[in-house]
Formats: structure tokens, sequence, C-alpha cells
């Protein structure tokens, strides 16, 4: 039994879950509804925020675009984010880069965000990771310990991953929530 709950603080958690990806062959989004359905067996029920169905205009001085709004209003309500992100050319999506670019260093100041990237090939996102933090702390968001990586995504089973997956995957939720209620915590406490 995954020990999630035992890490959460006073009041719920409001997380979003982000799919990294927008390509018609994408496979991230196999791993972030593994990791929904994860979350759902411990009560928390997560902000999809999938960037293909929200369809960003590229960033710009204009923010107005509805999707534009939902993503910001999203970021204003989370308490942390899980971003399932593939590796691009040893780097991440535009897409994602975008979407952090839209906090404009205010929605996203101190809010943290566990990292999961994948990859076709056998390094699971590795490259990817580290551009995410580095976009991440652009915006003064914090970059929290707990990550997850999974190699050889085109062969993942969403409904049936294997037991060492939802193994790394429980552990990497309990860091993620238990980080996720430190941060807000503490953030009450000096409110």
């Amino acid at each position: 039994m995954c020990i999630i709950t035992l890490f959460m603080s006073s009041t719920p958690l409001t997380i979003a879950l982000m799919i990294g990806s927008v390509r018609p062959s994408r496979q991230s989004h196999k791993p972030a509804e593994a990791l929904a359905t994860l979350l759902h067996k411990q009560g928390i029920e997560p902000i999809l925020l999938d960037l293909l169905q929200l369809d960003l205009p590229m960033f710009a001085d204009d923010i107005s675009s509805a999707s534009a709004q939902t993503l910001l209003e999203t970021y204003k309500q989370m308490d942390g984010m899980i971003l399932v992100s593939p590796e691009y050319n040893h780097s991440i999506p535009a897409c994602v880069k975008n979407a952090i670019d839209f906090a404009r260093q205010k929605e996203l100041a101190e809010i943290p965000l566990a990292i999961a990237t994948t990859s076709i090939g056998p390094l699971g996102g590795a490259r990817a990771l580290e551009a995410i933090r580095q976009s991440w702390f652009g915006v003064r968001g914090i970059v929290i310990p707990p990550f997850l990586q999974v190699p050889f995504v085109a062969d993942f089973n969403a409904e049936a991953p294997d037991e060492a997956w939802i193994r790394n995957a429980e552990a990497f939720l309990v860091g993620a929530t238990r980080w996720f209620s430190i941060i807000k915590e503490g953030k009450h406490l000096v409110d």
C-alpha cells in the first residue's frame, strides 16, 4: 500500500499534472495517465493540463487567449505540479518551455515541481530533466528532489505498468506530495 496520505497537509493539496507533448505520435501521455491513476487511488484528483488539448499560442505579451488564461488560473490554484515531459533532441519540447514562460516569474514563484521524463531510448529523459530544472528556476519555482524517468516509453503500458515501475512511481509520488505539503504548510506559517 502506498503511503502518500501520511504526508498530506491539514488542507487538501491541489496538484496539477501536465502532459508536456503535443505531437500526434506522442508517448509521454501514457505514464502521465498511469500517474493520474495512482493519484486517484490515493484520493488526489489532479488538475490535468494536457498541452495538446490546451493548445497554447506561442508566448507573447498578449496573454488574453482562453488557453493562456486557463493555464495561468491553474498555476495560481495549484500547490504543486507534476510535469511529464519527453526528451526531444537532448532537451525539452518547445511546448513545455512555452507553458513555463507564460508564468512570467510570478505565477510559479515558490511553486514546487516534481519532474517525470520520458524517452524512446534507455536514458529516460535525463537531459530533459536538466532543461526543465533550469526553466523552472528561471520563473523562481522550486524543483523538488524526487524525479521519475521512463525509458523506452513506446513500450510503456499505461493500463498495466510493470511492478517495478509502479514501485518507482509510488515512491516518486510519496516524495512529491510530501514536499508539496511541506512547502504549502510553510507558506501558511509565514503568511
